[in-house]
């Protein structure tokens, strides 16, 4: 599967960082496989609107939480991870393997 990180620069070497706690799920490395999204987040803001490819290799060790659609459930999740500090782990990103990045426009 690919997944898409949209950044003001290339990322081949995927990190967490601690920079702005702004984000519903705190630090971590976020990704869409939806292409348009990643456009649309691309472009906002000041710089080049970069979108980095990554091939994504399921973990089943790996505690995750998959939603379909926006349901009742999902907003509580969101809800729920908004008072946590964070979830994401190191090893989390041993399932990305770079790809490609390109500028987008949209």
């Amino acid at each position: 599967m690919i997944l898409y990180h949209v950044s003001k620069e290339i990322v081949q070497f995927p990190e967490i960082r601690k920079a702005k706690y702004t984000k519903d799920f705190s630090w971590g490395f976020y990704c869409t496989n939806n292409f348009d999204q990643a456009v649309r987040w691309a472009n906002r803001g000041e710089g080049e609107p970069i979108i980095n490819y990554f091939s994504y290799e399921q973990n089943n060790a790996l505690a995750i939480q998959s939603f379909g659609s926006m349901t009742d459930e999902w907003l509580d999740f969101i809800a729920e991870c908004r008072s946590k500090i964070s979830f994401h782990t190191l090893s989390a990103l041993d399932c990305l393997t770079y790809e490609r990045s390109e500028i987008v426009y949209d």
